[in-house]
């Protein structure tokens, strides 16, 4: 009896890990929706992607964000703010697994776009 449920337990804790593994790894073409925030003020450049957010200032968790040329290409600043911006947007993109991404590692995962569905702008006050 004893051996019967030593094997349950350890079949339910192998499926429970390999569940949580799978929830947590890499996804290719994945569609994205939220705020991306772009900061130049720095020396290099600061992409951040904050899932299902819609307005400033963004809440929850980031992603460091690579974007393609298609997505750069549709950001334009306001005026007086060629530093900083925040847009709505929507894409097409890969997933990483967990790990440390951007310059200064601070991010948990990295999510490179692959292609654009919808860019819009949001007025955002920056500190």
């Amino acid at each position: 009896m004893r051996w019967i449920v030593a094997g349950l337990i350890l079949g339910v804790t192998v499926l429970a890990i390999t569940v949580f593994a799978i929830a947590l790894g890499p996804r290719s073409g994945k569609t994205f929706d939220g705020l991306v925030y772009v900061d130049y003020s720095h020396d290099r450049s600061r992409y951040e992607f904050f899932p299902h957010s819609q307005a400033c200032p963004p809440q929850g968790t980031r992603y460091h964000l690579v974007p393609n040329d298609e997505l750069t290409g549709q950001m334009t600043f306001l005026p007086g703010r060629f530093l900083q911006g925040a847009w709505r947007a929507k894409f097409k993109g890969d997933l990483s697994s967990i790990g440390t991404f951007g310059d200064s590692q601070r991010y948990w995962r990295e999510v490179t776009v692959t292609d654009v569905y919808e860019v819009t702008e949001v007025p955002c006050e920056f500190k």
